[in-house]
């Protein structure tokens, strides 16, 4: 078994244990009881031991450390049922049944199609929820656009980038950015893994620019590798908040460079507060909807964005970026003109 599936086994085989003890245990109970610990020597359990618990406390889960009153200098561990569940989860039929759809959607177009599959099938076993026999008839109508990574490449690369995230391990990978000549060696601490209009991105530390940066990941044209054989190689980050890589717009992949007046209707008003809120810099309400102002990294993929919604958006500012969908549509209207019917 790999050392990381090893780590993951007793690490829940752990979690598991404390629930079902529901009191202190001493160590050698845990050292005996804990599938991976029993095989270890005492100083490798020691040392494995205090890894798994603050692996686990990183991600919030706190085992607590108590005097053992049965030996007297000893140790014993506990976890709380309340300091270890999340909060209930609680979706209507109409609402699980939408989410088993959406996978019916992406069926074999999702890298994590089998998490989502086993999640959804825990919350409908968890509140006795069924989807409906059948999808409805709209389903059969939804493409999923060419556009979204999910080639053998992106899903390997996901999986390296995904274990060196929880692992807090430095990768390196050779990088062809937009605008770059040749691809060039990345060396970058991962932070978190995001989809941004059918795109798969890494955010992360990168040390050559001692900053904060996002790496698509199918621009990546080599396999991801680890720096070091160490177990973690860097400390959480402090100064990374994820909420702003959540739902990310395309055109803010990058340090923005600009602003726009954008228009939207009352008729889509609501989704674009809803989906870009975090990313929103002002708005104001008018007769004909809201103006919002948007900050944009790339303008292309923002005017893009405007010409899809049709009469819902409309770009009213500044002029210089007006020019430039007006110019972009007319090229657009001129190489249609030339096609053969």
């Amino acid at each position: 078994m790999a050392k990381d599936d090893e780590k993951t086994l007793r690490q829940l085989s752990l979690l598991s244990f404390l629930l079902d003890a529901r009191r202190p245990v001493a160590t050698r109970e845990v050292m005996e009881s804990v599938e991976g610990y029993a095989t270890m020597t005492p100083q490798a359990f020691k040392k494995r031991f205090f890894d798994d618990r603050e692996d686990l406390r990183e991600a919030g889960i706190n085992i607590e450390r108590l005097a053992d009153p049965r030996l007297g200098t000893g140790e014993a561990f506990y976890l709380s049922r309340e300091d270890y569940r999340l909060p209930d989860l609680s979706l209507s039929a109409e609402e699980y049944s939408a989410l088993v759809w959406a996978l019916i959607v992406l069926q074999d177009r999702f890298p994590y199609e089998k998490p989502l599959r086993l999640a959804l099938a825990a919350l409908g076993e968890a509140q006795g929820l069924t989807p409906a026999a059948e999808a409805p008839s709209f389903t059969r109508r939804i493409t999923v656009g060419e556009g979204i990574d999910d080639s053998e490449d992106v899903r390997a690369r996901l999986a390296r980038l995904e274990n060196a995230w929880h692992s807090r391990k430095t990768v390196r990978f050779t990088y062809h950015g937009v605008g770059a000549g040749e691809p060039g060696e990345r060396v970058v601490d991962p932070y978190g893994l995001f989809l941004v209009e059918g795109h798969w991105y890494v955010v992360g530390h990168d040390h050559d620019r001692a900053a904060l940066r996002m790496f698509r990941v199918d621009r990546i044209r080599s396999k991801v590798h680890h720096c070091t054989k160490k177990p973690h190689d860097f400390p959480p980050p402090t100064a990374y908040d994820p909420e702003q890589f959540t739902a990310r717009p395309p055109w803010l992949i990058g340090e923005a460079v600009g602003e726009a007046d954008i228009l939207v209707d009352p008729q889509l008003d609501w989704w674009v507060s809803r989906t870009y809120r975090r990313h929103i810099a002002g708005s104001r309400q008018v007769e004909d909807g809201t103006h919002y102002t948007l900050p944009y990294a790339d303008p292309d993929p923002l005017l893009a964005w405007v010409v899809t919604w049709r009469r819902h958006v409309r770009l009213a500012g500044p002029a210089d970026l007006v020019e430039r969908l007006r110019n972009g549509l007319c090229a657009a209207i001129a190489l249609h003109m030339e096609r053969v019917p």
